[in-house]
């Protein structure tokens, strides 16, 4: 968000949190690392958070709510301070973004694989609602619930991209980032958002799977020979040590 907020005004930045449920700032605390983490290490986000309001209107709602499901309610945060860059040092002009903190869905905990991605096609509804009503129209999204949750990071995708080129939302946002550290989600967000026809993405992505599995296939049996040779080896220098120890024990005895 920092090279956003050099290129337009600081209140056209939006940046989604992708956020847990019931604690605020997720478990940085306790040295978690994940993405709610990071930012409440390097901003004013977890003094946002634990506002008396929040903590009793979102927390402890989604605390006793659905498991998994967790509510739409969010926490918008107009003017959130960063003041640490990525490698957690102090920013000498430390700047300020909007941040919209969603829980979402945890489809690790739901059954039902369509009720998650109905939940989630909902809860990314109201995150952009959430932006264009605040005139945010630069925006820094990602891979949401694609961790821990497991939601499906094509059906993320389908879904970012389908409520992004609907009508309620075509003319909302100039600028959209999806910041994705993971090579293979990131790969599969750029096909979705490469995509002529959406129809036939699950095959183009199927491909992409299949080319990757291979890849993957090829590197694990290169390391499987590299092993092999390895205690080849070994075993040829324990052979060696072996027939010198009983040459040294041989002279011994004479």
């Amino acid at each position: 968000a920092r090279f956003l907020v050099a290129e337009v005004a600081e209140d056209h930045v939006g940046v989604l949190n992708f956020a847990s449920a019931k604690n605020p700032g997720g478990g940085f605390l306790k040295g978690s690392q994940a993405q709610e983490e990071s930012i409440a290490r390097s901003s004013s986000l977890y003094l946002a958070e634990t506002q008396s309001r929040f903590m009793n209107g979102y927390y402890d709602y989604n605390r006793h709510g659905p498991r998994g499901i967790y509510s739409h309610r969010m926490i918008y945060s107009p003017r959130v301070t960063i003041f640490k860059d990525d490698n957690g040092k102090l920013l000498s002009s430390p700047y300020h973004v909007a941040i919209v903190t969603a829980p979402a869905p945890n489809a690790g905990v739901i059954k039902n694989a369509k009720e998650a991605r109905n939940v989630m096609t909902e809860r990314v509804k109201h995150v952009l609602n959430v932006f264009k009503t605040n005139k945010h129209d630069t925006l820094v999204l990602g891979a949401y619930g694609c961790g821990v949750f497991k939601n499906d990071p094509l059906d993320v995708a389908i879904i970012f991209r389908q409520h992004l080129e609907s009508k309620e939302f075509q003319h909302s946002f100039k600028r959209i980032i999806f910041a994705i550290l993971n090579k293979e989600m990131y790969q599969i967000f750029e096909q979705v958002f490469g995509a002529n026809d959406l129809n036939t993405i699950h095959e183009q992505i199927a491909t992409l799977s299949l080319d990757h599995g291979v890849q993957k296939q090829s590197t694990n049996n290169n390391r499987n020979k590299q092993n092999k040779k390895k205690g080849v080896e070994k075993r040829r220098r324990n052979n060696h040590f072996n027939e010198d120890q009983n040459q040294i024990s041989d002279n011994h005895d004479e």
